[in-house]
């Protein structure tokens, strides 16, 4: 369902990111399916004996090595050490918790930071439950895309 609804969103040119990678072959469908950010979790791979930041570094060289223009956005980063080495194996976010950061200002490893890309406009959510609304065109796309899916489950 997750790279349907990815492969649909960027079809309309919207930005996405795939979560909770675990694997290069995940990261490679999510990027086939439009994916613009994937994010291994690098710090739940370790805690499965799973070397976290070689996940980083096999996805972003088979985006490299097949130019793939999916971003590797490393995440469940838990120490400077895994942030810095992110980095070095080709992650080009790496997502942390505050203190991390303020580690990484103290010791002097923060790289000098990027300025952010131009924002686009975030589509309205239903304040209530927070869910993205699609613009009234797509809505009868989408809708039949999700119907497709699931009268086949």
């Amino acid at each position: 369902e997750g790279l349907l609804i990815c492969n649909y969103l960027s079809g309309k040119g919207i930005r996405t990111n795939v979560t909770l990678i675990f694997s290069a072959a995940q990261a490679v469908l999510a990027a086939k399916a439009g994916a613009t950010y994937v994010s291994p979790f690098v710090g739940r791979l370790d805690d499965q004996s799973i070397a976290g930041l070689e996940v980083v570094r096999s996805i972003s060289e088979l985006y490299r090595m097949y130019r793939m223009e999916t971003k590797v956005l490393s995440a469940s980063i838990r120490s400077v050490q895994r942030a810095v080495r992110s980095w070095y194996n080709g992650a080009e976010i790496v997502t942390m918790p505050p203190s991390i950061f303020e580690q990484m200002t103290k010791t002097g490893r923060l790289c000098k930071m990027q300025e952010p890309e131009e924002k686009k406009e975030i589509p309205p959510t239903d304040d209530a439950t927070g869910v993205f609304e699609f613009p009234d065109d797509d809505d009868d796309d989408l809708k039949e895309l999700y119907t497709d899916h699931h009268e086949g489950s």
